[in-house]
């Protein structure tokens, strides 16, 4: 079972959040999304648990205790849902042939190399 743990210190690390889920069962996977600009955790992570009944007991225990000061949100983790932008992106047909002379067309007289 994965679960969808917010609100999370960001210098919390994969051994801090492993030690708080161990207790309720076998972490299996624990993923961090990381900040491409300051390279720091983003405040929430992904923990996959071997059994779905540790990751009701961990939400059950863990969901609104508060850590650092922070008061943490622990919920089943939701499958991505993509835009509809996205799906419509994905299903179009792939461009055919460049049609060189319409291109041409387009570019300026200068880089046409008509002087």
């Amino acid at each position: 079972m994965t679960l969808f743990v917010n609100k999370i210190p960001i210098r919390w690390k994969e051994k801090d959040i492993k030690a708080l889920f161990e207790v309720f069962g076998t972490v299996t996977e624990i993923n961090i999304p990381i900040d491409k600009k300051t390279r720091q955790g983003r405040g929430f992570c992904f923990v996959t648990l071997d059994d779905a009944v540790d990751g009701r007991a961990a939400i059950d225990a863990l969901n609104g205790t508060s850590y650092d000061d922070r008061i943490i949100e622990v919920a089943v983790s939701m499958p991505k849902v993509e835009s509809k932008l996205v799906a419509e992106r994905r299903n179009r047909p792939k461009h055919g042939p460049i049609d060189m002379t319409a291109l041409k067309k387009k570019l300026p007289p200068w880089k046409r190399k008509e002087y």
